[in-house]
């Protein structure tokens, strides 16, 4: 009898954790398992892409979790002050204690996966309904010492209730402290069918993804931008949002406290900057990533950069900044360029440097491909995750 699987999908938007999802779901066998997933938010071209792809999925009706208050990022970027501590708390108790219990009763299911570790408040209502478990660390969790959120919140739901955690990386899987139940499943991307063009080595263009977003880097690539050389232009890829202004009593609190400051007067400065060229959204990141010389990811916090993968497959060298983790898939100097967190200047000497040699740059992004076949590819990963799933399915009584 086939086991029923239940994806749990908190983020509205295509991205790195439904990717990675739908490769793990189009990678297990179908004579063994049924799949549904099951989306937090409202998304109709989410639920498009994905019913595409010929997944059964359905949105939650429930709008708690539409409003995205059962889904708890306790990351490297998140920003929890005070005044917001009391808010989430009070929302993680009703989502564990009330919400969740009443959705999970919606469905059949065998095993509850997980998408995300923001979604660790559905563990014990699931225990408790004798299912098994499946979390996905997409995130690095936050690691304090003495701190009662992440251990609560977080580590000991994990390690009280769930049957096993796959972390896309080594800083991830680190960061849950728990060792025994955590398997490594790399994040991956499609190996390109085509060669890099070698012309693009020497054209002077330099991909940005990720849209105004402050842990992307952003601010520290805008001011960048009066620095590099002539000629060289940046292709900024994602949603650039417009310069909030937020009157009354909380854009008061918001100017004293310089809130959004800093990207806003970013976003201002992209209007007339000169050596960029705005992409937008697009699903033709590999069409890009033939054309320009090498791709820069300069993430202010912590997180696997999915895009240094797919410019690695590319054949394209990746400058980045020193978060925790990067030296995992980057070695500065060998596949790429490391360079200070926050540092514009340091940052715009990098990409002038490889815009300026390209055949170091050619021979930079071959390293990075290399090391990126050999553990950033499906075949390479996807048989880790397939395993793992069995053995939880193992567990389950007849």
């Amino acid at each position: 009898m086939k086991k029923k699987i239940l994806f749990v999908h908190h983020a509205g938007e295509w991205g790195g954790a439904p990717m990675y999802m739908t490769n793990i779901i189009k990678a297990l066998d179908k004579s063994k398992y049924d799949i549904k997933v099951v989306l937090l938010k409202q998304s109709p071209d989410l639920i498009n892409r994905l019913k595409g792809m010929g997944i059964n999925c359905v949105c939650s009706n429930e709008k708690f979790f539409n409003q995205g208050k059962a889904a708890f990022a306790y990351c490297e970027w998140s920003n929890w002050r005070l005044h917001t501590l009391i808010i989430i708390i009070y929302y993680w108790i009703l989502a564990k204690f009330m919400y969740i219990p009443k959705e999970l009763e919606k469905y059949d299911y065998d095993i509850l996966v997980l998408n995300s570790s923001c979604l660790t408040a559905w563990l014990k209502s699931n225990h408790k309904r004798g299912k098994r478990s499946i979390i996905h660390v997409q995130e690095p969790l936050r690691q304090r010492r003495l701190n009662p959120i992440y251990s609560f919140m977080f580590k000991r739901q994990i390690r009280k209730y769930a049957d096993s955690v796959i972390a896309i990386t080594e800083d991830n899987a680190k960061r849950t402290g728990v060792f025994d139940k955590t398997i490594i499943s790399r994040n991956f991307a499609p190996v390109p069918s085509t060669d890099a063009f070698p012309e693009s080595y020497s054209s002077k263009k330099v991909l940005y993804l990720g849209g105004s977003q402050a842990i992307k880097g952003f601010c520290t690539l805008i001011d960048a931008l009066p620095y590099l050389d002539e000629n060289v232009v940046v292709y900024i890829g994602g949603y650039i949002s417009e310069p909030v202004n937020v009157r009354g009593i909380k854009g008061i609190i918001k100017a004293l406290l310089k809130c959004d400051k800093r990207m806003n007067e970013a976003c201002e400065r992209l209007k007339y900057a000169d050596n960029v060229k705005l992409i937008g959204m697009t699903n033709d990141v590999h069409t890009l990533l033939d054309e320009v010389c090498c791709l820069v990811s300069p993430f202010s916090k912590p997180h696997f950069s999915r895009p240094v993968i797919e410019a690695y497959l590319h054949k394209k060298a990746a400058i980045v900044t020193n978060i925790a983790g990067i030296n995992e898939y980057v070695m500065h100097k060998r596949t790429g360029l490391i360079v200070p967190n926050n540092n514009s200047m340091k940052l715009a000497d990098a990409i002038n440097y490889i815009c300026s040699h390209p055949v170091e740059a050619k021979e930079l992004g071959e390293n990075g491909y290399c090391l990126a076949i050999k553990y950033y590819t499906e075949e390479a990963n996807v048989q880790v995750a397939c395993s793992e799933y069995e053995r939880v399915a193992s567990l389950i009584r007849k």
